[in-house]
């Protein structure tokens, strides 16, 4: 049987992005909350699309995973997103179950 399905908060996601690794959350024109910091390599960025609309909820079960994706402000990268970033990498999507957190973290920790 797979892990279920659970809740994630902004109140959850804004602990762990924000107070306890210095993500900031950005204002960008999408309905999901999306979270950015810097990461190792000069001119880099982590970028996380929560899947929790900015209303304050997570979407229900089986609508949406956390995405998460590296950009570069280096205009010669390709895959460009819509605030003008270069998509250089794209991690496996992280599902919404108990361990959300460390699946997450795994994801991005070797470009911080």
């Amino acid at each position: 049987m797979g892990s279920r399905y659970v809740n994630i908060t902004k109140e959850e996601m804004d602990r762990f992005l924000i107070d306890a690794q210095g993500f900031e959350e950005m204002d960008l024109p999408y309905a999901e909350v999306v979270y950015q910091r810097p990461a190792k390599r000069d001119g880099t960025f982590i970028r996380i699309y929560s899947s929790i609309h900015k209303g304050g909820r997570a979407r229900r079960s089986g609508k949406d995973a956390i995405r998460t994706v590296l950009l570069s402000k280096d205009a010669s990268e390709m895959h460009h997103s819509p605030d003008g970033y270069k998509g250089i990498k794209k991690y496996k999507r992280v599902h919404r179950t108990k361990n959300w957190r460390l699946n997450l973290l795994k994801r991005y920790d070797s470009d911080l």
